[in-house]
């Protein structure tokens, strides 16, 4: 793996870890969540990306519901 992709690899997993504890802040189980901290690496770019973009959505429906 390049430096470069390892680069973009841990700023996405940053925002993973960013993201989570948004939705934390907004009373969703931290320890449910932590676990797809731990299974990024096991996942392919697709699942990755399907994973933030599910996060999102979610915290996107909690934000308005707050």
């Amino acid at each position: 793996m390049t430096k470069n992709l390892m680069t973009i690899n841990n700023t996405k997993k940053e925002y993973l870890e960013k993201l989570i504890a948004d939705l934390v802040k907004n009373g969703e189980d931290k320890e449910e969540l932590s676990m797809w901290v731990d299974l990024y690496d096991l996942l392919s770019p697709e699942e990755r990306e399907a994973l933030v973009h599910n996060l999102e959505k979610e915290l996107g429906d909690l934000q308005k519901l707050n």
